[in-house]
């Protein structure tokens, strides 16, 4: 029968052991949310290959368009919604990378914030309450 001290000894090695494990999975996930947070802004914005619909946005500023766009759309809306609504309506740009653009300048625009699930809205939005979640019995 093993004594006290030893089976102690022994918990506490199964403990550590978890916990490296643990710590393992972790950077895994860490790194996986990673990957995915890289694809989805990577995957370029559809351009129109013809004319945009709309000239409503032309020689109009990203913070100044997507203002409006937002505040029209009424709800938060993902940084690829907000890029694609903006070059459908006729915002010119050379970026190669238009999402990362956008993103970069909603990040650094005191008017605009983010929500829980990564969605940008107009501060004003917000407390107006029509950034919340939405009830579960929705």
């Amino acid at each position: 029968m093993p004594t006290r001290d030893r089976t102690t000894s022994q918990v506490y090695e199964a403990i550590g052991a978890l916990e490296r494990l643990k710590n393992s999975r972790l950077r895994e996930v860490r790194a996986i949310d990673n990957a995915i947070r890289h694809l989805t802004t990577a995957m370029p914005v559809h351009y129109p290959e013809a004319a945009p619909a709309s000239l409503e946005y032309r020689n109009v500023s990203i913070i100044d368009a997507a203002k409006h766009w937002v505040s029209q759309a009424g709800s938060p809306q993902l940084t690829r919604e907000i890029a694609e609504a903006l070059v459908s309506r006729g915002i010119t740009t050379r970026s190669r990378n238009f999402v990362s653009t956008v993103y970069a300048t909603l990040a650094h625009a005191e008017e605009f914030q983010r929500t829980h699930d990564g969605r940008w809205m107009l501060r004003e939005q917000k407390e107006r309450g029509q950034g919340r979640p939405p009830d579960a019995s929705d």
